[in-house]
């Protein structure tokens, strides 16, 4: 007698057969192709049956789940105690959720099941190395970035290769805290999709496990009341920001959780660090877009000449910084200078910028008075990969800017702050 298996593989391929023979079905056709079903069937391998049988059995006996990535061990344990105590001291995100007590316990725990074992704990796995890479990202310096950034995204591949699992099981506030860490990463680097993705995947998780409802499991720890609404916070006040920068919509839940009993950790810190500046670029950048919108409006008006003075100044910063820090801002320093140039150029010649010719002054003009844009999602659109901000700088500067990369990013971001640059989901 036949098995269950082989009787439901006989009826798929009796289905095929009749398919192949049915009258019925020779004449049909394809809307998008205009071919029919006889010239269809005709063109298939004569094994065709045979290789679906083929693939159904594999798929029965090939029962593992995603296999877990060790991009890079851990290094030597007496190195990372030392490190992560003085990273955490600029990583003021990050102290919002980890003291250093919490992340020497990570550290000990994991060294004790081994400096490459991802199976033991891994949600404790991917975060130590979420805040490893992190760490090194705030305190490599400036000019050895191109050294030490393939080796923090080594770490951060080990803890995003986890992802799926915490994602999918969400084991509570570990979980949270897992994916708030990856976040913070890539709230560093120009790619906002893959930070807003992860900052979702994070306050979806507090939800489910209910973060967001104060005292629902009635716990009389003050630790763990403190670590909850620290966690809840923190994505809160992430969320918060993203919405009002990049467009998103806002939390909408009305907030019944109480604040910590102390305050966020505040950045004081006056580093030059390329990835600092970066992070608060869009600031100033939107600042100059304000300045030239005024110029352009009215450029008879009298504090014209202090507003081109002021997109001077920030051009003379960022050559400044280029040239002491060694860092490529070639593509921000040459699109703000050209926007000078623009403002400076209608400053004298008024008359011309509403004129039908096509020189860039004329046209940015035409896009400014179209349509009203935020300048904050023209500043994010064009140091970021946003689809709609990016769709909407690309159209006001399509005189100035050339067309996004593959990325999705302008010629503004600097090649370090992509991840790709990296090999992490890079299309090459």
């Amino acid at each position: 007698m036949a098995s269950g298996k082989e009787e439901g593989v006989a009826k798929v391929n009796e289905d095929l057969s009749q398919v192949s023979a049915d009258p019925g079905h020779s004449h049909e056709t394809s809307n998008s192709h205009g071919t029919t079903m006889a010239d269809r069937t005709q063109s298939m391998p004569s094994r065709w049956s045979e290789e679906i049988t083929r693939n159904i059995f594999q798929a029965q006996k090939n029962k593992s789940n995603l296999e877990r990535t060790v991009f890079a061990p851990l290094p030597p344990k007496q190195h990372i105690l030392h490190f992560i105590s003085s990273a955490l001291e600029d990583m003021y995100e990050v102290q919002s959720l980890f003291s250093t007590d919490d992340v020497l316990k990570l550290v000990n725990d994991q060294y004790s099941a081994g400096s490459s074992n991802c199976h033991a704990n891994p949600t404790r796995w991917a975060t130590l190395n979420a805040l490893i890479a992190t760490g090194i990202h705030w305190k490599a310096d400036n000019r050895a970035i191109e050294e030490l950034f393939p080796i923090s995204w080594a770490y951060f591949k080990n803890a995003f290769a986890i992802f799926p699992e915490i994602v999918m099981n969400n084991d509570g506030i570990d979980s949270c805290q897992a994916m708030i860490a990856m976040a913070l990463l890539m709230k560093g680097t120009a790619d906002t999709r893959a930070f807003t993705a992860l900052l979702s995947a994070a306050a979806h998780a507090i939800h489910c496990i209910g973060l967001n409802l104060e005292g629902l499991y009635g716990s009389s720890d003050l630790i763990d009341i403190e670590r909850r609404r620290r966690s809840f916070w923190t994505i809160y006040v992430l969320r918060c920001n993203a919405s009002l920068n990049f467009d998103l919509p806002a939390p909408s839940d009305e907030v019944s959780v109480e604040l910590p009993s102390q305050g966020l950790a505040l950045d004081t810190s006056s580093s030059t660090h390329l990835l600092r500046h970066m992070q608060i670029i869009c600031y100033p950048t939107c600042a100059v877009l304000i300045l030239l919108t005024a110029v352009l409006h009215n450029p008879s008006d009298s504090e014209v000449a202090m507003n081109l003075t002021w997109i001077g100044k920030f051009v003379g910063f960022l050559k400044s910084f280029q040239d002491q820090e060694g860092c490529d801002l070639k593509g921000l320093i040459g699109f703000c200078s050209e926007l000078y140039t623009i403002a400076s150029f209608a400053q004298h010649n008024p008359a011309e910028q509403r004129d039908e010719n096509e020189n860039e002054t004329a046209g940015l003009w035409r896009q400014y008075t179209v349509g009203s844009e935020d300048p904050m999602q023209l500043a994010q659109g064009l140091l970021t990969n946003m689809p709609m901000p990016c769709a909407k700088a690309n159209k006001v500067f399509s005189g100035i800017l050339t067309e996004p990369g593959e990325d999705g990013f302008t010629m503004l971001v600097p090649h370090i702050l992509k991840p790709s640059s990296f090999n992490f989901f890079s299309n090459l």
